[in-house]
C-alpha cells in the first residue's frame, strides 16, 4: 500500500502546484466541447468523446470504435471604454457593438486492435473581435472594428503500450486572418493658428487573406487506477505570416 499512497500523494501535490491550462493564448475560444465546457474545461484527464481530438489525443485509445462530434457555440463578448483626463465626458465612454460569434467544432475518432487510435478534427481555438461607433467612438483614429479569425485542422495518431498508459502525437494546420477599420485625421491647429482643431479626412480598412501556418501537438493520459486519471497536452506555437490581403 505505500507504493500507492506515495503516488497518490504525488498526484495530489502536481494537481495543487500546476495550472490547469498553461498558454499564452490571447483570443483563446476553449469552449470545443459542451461535456467539458459543463466540467468548466477540466477535461484533459476526463474527456470521454470524439472532442478528445482537442482537449487530449491520447484519450482516444479509450474510445471504442467510430465516434463524430458536431457542436458550435455562441460567443457574445461585452466591453466598456471609459476615457479619462483629458478625455472626460460623454465623448470618452463607449460601449462595444454587439456581436455574436458561431465557433464550429467537428471531430471524428477511430480506434483499432484495441491499442491504436486515429483522429481528426476541426475547430476555431482563435477568433472573436471588437467593434465601436465609428461617429462617436473617442478612439475611432485608433480603432473603430478589429477582427481576428481563425480554422485549425488537426490529425493525431494515438498508442496505448498497456491500460495505464497511452501517448499521442499529431499535426496541425492553422488559417488565420484579420482586418482592422479605423479612421485618419488632419490636424489643422499648427497651420491655423489654433482656431482650427482635427478633422476627419478617411476611413481606413485593412484586411488580409486566410493565410496557413503548421504546427504540431503531443499528449499523454496514466490511469493509474480507475478512480484516477492525469492528462498533460501540449500544443506548438503557430506563427501566422499575414503578407497578402486588401487595404482601402
Amino acid at each position: 500500500m505505500k507504493p500507492i499512497r506515495t503516488l497518490l500523494a504525488a498526484a495530489m501535490l502536481v494537481a495543487v502546484l500546476l495550472p490547469t491550462l498553461a498558454h499564452a493564448a490571447g483570443y483563446s475560444i476553449y469552449e470545443q466541447g459542451a461535456a467539458a465546457l459543463g466540467m468548466a474545461g477540466a477535461a484533459t484527464a476526463s474527456v470521454n468523446d470524439a472532442s478528445a481530438v482537442f482537449f487530449n489525443p491520447a484519450a482516444m485509445t479509450r474510445l471504442d470504435g467510430t465516434r463524430f462530434y458536431v457542436g458550435a457555440s455562441a460567443l457574445q463578448p461585452v466591453t466598456k471604454f471609459t476615457g479619462q483626463d483629458p478625455y472626460p465626458g460623454s465623448a470618452g465612454s463607449a460601449d462595444m457593438v454587439r456581436q455574436t460569434f458561431y465557433p464550429p467544432t467537428v471531430y471524428a475518432t477511430h480506434s483499432w486492435a484495441k491499442r491504436w487510435a486515429a483522429g481528426i478534427g476541426i475547430n476555431s481555438p482563435f477568433g472573436l473581435g471588437v467593434e465601436w461607433d465609428p461617429e462617436t467612438f473617442a478612439g475611432r483614429y485608433l480603432v473603430t472594428k478589429a477582427d481576428l479569425e481563425g480554422l485549425n485542422a488537426s490529425l493525431c495518431l494515438a498508442y496505448a503500450p498497456n491500460e495505464k498508459w497511452s501517448f499521442a502525437a499529431g499535426g496541425d494546420m492553422m488559417w488565420a486572418k484579420v482586418g482592422l477599420k479605423n479612421q485618419a485625421y488632419l490636424d489643422l491647429g499648427p497651420y491655423t493658428g489654433g482656431a482650427l482643431g482635427t478633422t476627419h479626412v478617411a476611413d481606413l480598412d485593412l484586411t488580409s487573406d486566410f493565410t496557413p501556418a503548421p504546427g504540431w501537438n503531443a499528449a499523454v493520459l496514466f490511469t493509474p487506477m480507475s478512480e484516477w486519471k492525469l492528462g498533460a497536452y501540449y500544443r506548438s506555437k503557430v506563427v501566422v505570416h499575414l503578407d497578402d490581403g486588401a487595404a482601402d
